[in-house]
Formats: structure tokens, sequence, C-alpha cells
């Protein structure tokens, strides 16, 4: 049977991250945060109780974020570390947090051409870590609710794969930049490979390469 072509919305949103002031007028002091990608693991009830970075910290999570009862999910964030649980891990409060687009990469050929848009898109940055290549893009939009589409797909074969983006502003006008994160999942790639990033940008084709160690 063939695979239905993947279309997901491109998540627009911004990471927050702020100094606390104490009460003395005079004194200010800054809250030590964390920010990135990390995994997030909710328990039985759904709440996120922990995350675990890129490097394979953990931090125990205080608040009432959501996912499915006995889930993991990749978001971006950043966490306000608080005092050590009982196993040692640092405490943290959820400061900002969202969902990433993160699927396993369908082949090029899985992927109708009509979802192969080229509109141009920005690559703030990209590195792989935890198992997957993590992807920060901007992409410019006329207002704050607009609507663009991003999808990923990987080219070339499971050792050494190409993993192209393709956008489709939808004839949208670029007026500001709105931030957008991939995390696609290396599971199909091996310790050595090199991985290819390659997308469309206002300056032509671009790509980049990176080892997956």
């Amino acid at each position: 049977m063939r695979r239905p072509p993947i279309l997901l919305s491109v998540i627009l949103s911004c990471l927050m991250a702020g100094a606390v002031s104490c009460d003395k007028a005079d004194e200010e002091y800054v809250q030590a945060t964390v920010s990135g990608f990390f995994t997030a693991h909710a328990g039985s009830d759904g709440i996120i109780d922990y995350m675990t970075d890129d490097f394979g910290q953990q931090y125990a999570i205080t608040g009432s974020k959501h996912l499915a009862p006995n889930t993991t999910a990749r978001a971006v964030g950043t966490i306000e570390l608080t005092d050590k649980d009982s196993h040692g891990n640092p405490g943290g409060r959820i400061r900002s947090l969202t969902y990433p687009m993160s699927y396993e990469a369908p082949t090029n050929l899985q992927i109708h051409d009509s979802l192969k848009v080229k509109d141009p898109l920005k690559v703030v940055s990209s590195y792989i870590g935890g198992g997957y290549l993590n992807v920060h893009l901007e992409v410019m939009v006329s207002k704050e609710e607009a609507y663009h589409s991003i999808i990923y797909c990987r080219h070339l074969g499971y050792s050494n794969p190409t993993f192209k983006i393709y956008h489709n502003a939808r004839g949208d006008a670029p007026v500001y930049s709105q931030k957008a994160y991939l995390s696609i999942p290396l599971t199909s790639c091996s310790k050595n490979d090199t991985i290819s990033l390659m997308t469309y940008t206002f300056d032509g084709k671009y790509e980049i390469k990176h080892v997956y160690k």
C-alpha cells in the first residue's frame, strides 16, 4: 500500500528567557536556566515529570504541563533550575515549551511532487544530539497566525542519508521572521554516517553536513 504523504503545519514559536528581579529596587539577579532541545517524559497521569537534554542530563520537572499518559515527546524550551531531587538530578520548572515537528522521515518517493515546494526559509542552526538532527529555522511571514507548511523527507537510502526540507508559504508575504523547529529521528542511521541537510533559502540552495558520532 502506498504510504500517504505527510503534511504538517509549521510550528511558529518564540523561546522566552528573562531575568528575575529581587525585592530590593537596586539589586537584580539572573535565575539559572537551561534552554534547547529536550525529550519530555510524562507519567501515568500525563504530567511531564522529567525532561532529558541531548547530553543525557535529566531534569526533574515540577508543574502542570501535560502529554498523553506514559509517553515521550521532543520539545524545545527553557527550564528554570531549582533544587536537586532525591536522585541527585537537577530540579526545574518549565518557563517556556513548544513541540518541534518530529516524525520518522519518509523517503523522497513517498512524498507527492505537489508537496515539494521550494519557498525560501532560513536555517539558523542545526546539530546532531540525542539521536536526532535538530534544526532551528526562521520563516518569513506577514502576520502572527499565517499558515505555512513544512515537510521533510529522506533521500539516498539509510546510510549517509540526505534530509531535505520543503517549505510552502502559500502565497504569504515575507514581512517578518518567526521561529520553527524540527527534530528529525536518526533511528535508521549508524555511527560515523555523514548526515546531509538540504533546503532552499533566499540565497539559493543550502546544504550542510554533520557526522553522526
